[in-house]
């Protein structure tokens, strides 16, 4: 398996070199330059162990150049399948995690542009997700995404949340009102969370 995540890293990387211009230092956060030098743009994406500022990231994507911010809010909600939840707890494998986010990031500005390059498409992308214990109506799932026009931030954002639930291993455990437990298996995730720890412990063996 980590071999298989290997081959596919190293697509996405040349993926991303197509479209990249620069890439700043640090973990979680990467900008693009704009060709006339004037303007930043950012994909910035992080794991959190607290609550996600909500205006706070949405603020990250706001430009006086962009007439769109589009969002979207992930929330606990407090039943399933009949049972009160009392609140979930989520895991990461956190550097494969990092990387996919980078990677949709990647996708989005190769399908709707870049704004620096076109004028046209994407301006700052953020996703973040929540680990840990997130408590019934909290968020767990943070996605902004701005561009000049609607239509472009609108669908940008409707495809990341997508492609997280696809591709990012997180996962979620359920605790009911009744004392009992389950994890919830993300079905859309290729990747299960045994087959993570598997592959992480395999890691650290070696």
């Amino acid at each position: 398996f980590f071999f298989f995540f290997k081959q596919k890293e190293n697509r996405d990387k040349k993926e991303e070199e197509r479209i990249r211009k620069k890439v700043t230092s640090g973990d979680c956060d990467r900008g693009y330059e704009s060709e006339n030098k004037k303007e930043m743009i950012s994909d910035i994406v992080e794991l959190t162990n607290g609550p996600i500022d909500i205006l706070a990231a949405t603020q990250r994507t706001v430009r006086d150049e962009t007439g769109a911010v589009s969002t979207f809010i992930g929330t606990t909600r407090n039943h399933f399948q009949g049972k009160q939840v009392l609140r979930l707890e989520y895991e990461a494998y956190e550097p494969m995690a990092l990387s996919e986010m980078r990677s949709i990031c990647a996708k989005l500005r190769l399908q709707f542009g870049s704004y620096d390059q076109t004028e046209r498409g994407l301006a700052d992308i953020v996703l973040i997700h929540r680990i840990g214990e997130v408590p019934v109506s909290e968020a767990s799932v943070f996605v902004a995404v701005s561009s000049v026009h609607r239509s472009e931030s609108l669908q940008a954002c409707a495809l990341a949340i997508d492609l997280i639930k696809e591709s990012v291993p997180v996962w979620k455990k359920e605790f009911y009102v009744d004392g009992s437990s389950s994890w919830k298996e993300n079905c859309e995730c290729s990747l299960s969370r045994s087959s993570s720890s598997s592959s992480h412990s395999h890691n650290h063996d070696h």
